[in-house]
């Protein structure tokens, strides 16, 4: 059946305006796409940014969760994981854990004591003569039995890597308290010196206000020892 031109206009008419229809309904989506990508990127970008921050962080944290491998047989503060389970044992020297020894000889060259009359002192084992003590003007002597042991008092390496003495009060302390990253040791070095390092193994204090002497960096990154 043939349909004239005017009776197909009104088909055409509507038909242009049903594809005009379906046209803006395609790009409808995108522009409403189009839209909400230029409103979120800029809060997508900000909330990325705080994803790396906070990943640096966990990172700078993870990294402060050990101490310096070269803590070898001395004293070593809480770390930020077990400051509820930390025992005395670890951080402390008492009346039934009196010594630190050089790790290198096992005390047969240097040992520090915490002594009966709450000094603590650090003295060569061969000649059995000090080397510094917390208080000098003290007399210097050293029980080898426990069974002499009669001070309360303690020494310890804090938290905050501050190394106090402590009978009833606060009697002496080594002002290293929030410098350098923790957790901390309290060691003797190869050299005979009390140090103390914190958790990159850099050196706080020494009982002489010695730094460390020059050492190759592969010897320090393996050793066992702070030189």
């Amino acid at each position: 059946m043939m349909v004239s031109p005017s009776e197909m206009t009104p088909q055409l008419t509507q038909l242009h305006g049903c594809n005009r229809a379906i046209v803006s309904m395609h790009q409808g989506p995108a522009n409403t796409c189009a839209r909400l990508l230029s409103f979120t990127w800029p809060v997508m970008r900000r909330m990325l940014f705080f994803v790396l921050l906070v990943m640096v962080s966990f990172r700078a944290t993870t990294l402060s969760q050990f101490h310096c491998h070269r803590y070898t047989d001395g004293l070593v503060s809480p770390t930020p994981n077990d400051l509820n389970t930390h025992t005395a044992v670890l951080d402390t020297l008492y009346s039934q854990r009196r010594d630190l020894l050089d790790p290198a000889t096992k005390g047969q060259k240097v040992r520090a004591t915490l002594q009966d009359d709450a000094n603590f002192v650090l003295y060569d084992t061969q000649t059995t003569k000090p080397i510094w003590a917390v208080k000098p003007s003290i007399p210097w002597y050293y029980w080898l039995s426990d069974a002499h042991a009669r001070s309360h008092a303690i020494l310890t390496i804090q938290s905050d890597g501050n190394l106090v003495l402590y009978t009833v009060k606060p009697r002496w302390d080594s002002n290293t308290s929030k410098q350098g990253i923790g957790p901390y040791c309290l060691t003797i070095s190869l050299a005979g010196k009390l140090v103390i390092l914190d958790s990159q193994c850099t050196r706080l204090w020494s009982h002489d206000g010695s730094p460390r002497p020059d050492t190759n960096a592969s010897v320090l990154a393996t050793s066992d020892f702070e030189p």
